[in-house]
């Protein structure tokens, strides 16, 4: 029997299309997952932590700056007027003009400082028979000052120098009598001041003040005035 060539192909092209049939063709997931096998794999960056804030530092607060240690190096003027009440008899209750200046030189112990100076000072009193007794002191001092607290403050002085001594007094009949002296000035005595603000302070000082020359005269002084620091 001859078969055409025809009838050969459709054979042979059925036989591989029933094979085809038989075998199974990947599912969509299937080819989902082949797809996603093949694509190049994404590097995973791990997040960050999440830093926390620095803890805040408290600082603690700085005390406050000694007055006293803060006049170390520093010049303080002064200037005050008063009363000068002397012991002897025979001369009347006058009045004192003084002017001061020091400068810190060292401390002497927690708040404590030497302040060393000197003042001029100027008194007059007046006398029987129309007259009058003047001095005029040149007197350097040692001074030991103490701050109590921040704007309270102490400080006792010692000063040697001398004081120069007139007397005028007029006689009817005789005229005016004068004469003049100098004698060894010993002064004793301290204040108490009160800072306004950090260049001016109110200040009242009492104080002894001994003129020794053949003998003594004393008078106490009770001054008010102010202390400038530039």
């Amino acid at each position: 029997m001859h078969t055409s060539p025809i009838s050969t192909g459709i054979v042979r092209a059925a036989v591989a299309a029933l094979c085809l049939a038989f075998i199974p063709s990947p599912s969509r997931a299937e080819e989902i997952e082949v797809a996603q096998a093949s694509r190049p794999k994404r590097k995973t960056v791990a997040a960050a932590p999440a830093q926390r804030p620095a803890p805040a530092v408290h600082q603690a607060p700085r005390p406050p700056e000694d007055p006293a240690t803060a006049l170390l190096g520093r010049v303080e003027l002064g200037g005050s007027l008063g009363l000068a009440i002397p012991f002897e008899s025979g001369i009347d209750t006058g009045f004192k003009l003084n002017g001061a200046v020091f400068y810190g030189v060292m401390p002497l112990a927690p708040r404590v400082i030497l302040q060393l100076g000197g003042n001029l000072a100027w008194t007059y009193h007046s006398a029987p028979f129309d007259g009058s007794f003047t001095f005029w002191d040149i007197l350097p001092t040692a001074r030991a000052r103490m701050s109590l607290d921040q704007r309270l403050f102490a400080y006792g002085d010692v000063g040697m120098g001398i004081g120069l001594a007139r007397a005028s007094v007029t006689i009817p009949g005789f005229g005016t009598q004068t004469a003049s002296d100098t004698a060894f000035l010993l002064k004793l005595g301290g204040g108490v001041g009160w800072d306004l603000n950090p260049q001016l302070s109110l200040v009242g000082e009492p104080a002894l003040c001994i003129y020794m020359k053949d003998g003594s005269t004393t008078e106490l002084t009770l001054m008010f005035g102010v202390l400038y620091r530039p």
